[in-house]
């Protein structure tokens, strides 16, 4: 027996009742996956937004309700960070079931469905919360400028790329 073969106490699926239960685990984890890309892919919409802010020539040349701009962008920013942690309450949740799953390969097939399922609720009511707040909130930054100005800013090489839609480093 090899050394990795020792070392685990799990190899496999070792009839198709197994192999098939051990399919749909993997499918069950892909989704949550899959939700877990698409909540992080929706926090990049307002990045939109955090380029015209940057752009401080842009903000004083195109903004005529400069202390407006700064509420919406105030807003912005704490709902912003309030999803970012609630995102990582449900990743962590995520993680640690992953976790448990891993110690114990044999954790029943209905338990492992519905701590899975209640997560894929989280990551949906999350996506579904994050698009009614943040959002509509990042749309009224942008409401701030022209919108001939929103174009010009947000068209490649125009403004540096952005890496994250955080905007407390502002």
């Amino acid at each position: 027996m090899s050394n990795s073969q020792s070392r685990s106490k799990y190899r496999g699926p070792n009839n198709v009742s197994e192999l098939q239960a051990h399919n749909e685990g993997l499918s069950v984890w892909m989704g949550l996956d899959e939700l877990l890309a698409e909540c992080n892919a929706l926090r990049t919409s307002p990045s939109n937004a955090l380029i015209l802010i940057r752009n401080k020539e842009l903000v004083n040349r195109a903004v005529q309700d400069p202390k407006g701009l700064m509420a919406a962008v105030e807003v912005l920013n704490r709902d912003m960070q309030t999803y970012r942690a609630k995102l990582e309450v449900i990743h962590a949740k995520h993680v640690e079931l992953a976790r448990a799953q891993q110690g114990n390969p044999t954790l029943a097939q209905e338990d492992l469905l519905a701590a899975v399922l209640s997560i894929a609720e989280e990551y949906s009511e999350w996506i579904t919360s994050y698009q009614l707040v943040v959002i509509p909130a990042a749309y009224n930054v942008t409401g701030f400028f022209q919108p001939a100005d929103v174009v010009a800013a947000t068209q490649p090489g125009q403004a540096a790329p952005v890496q994250t839609p955080e905007l407390s480093s502002l």
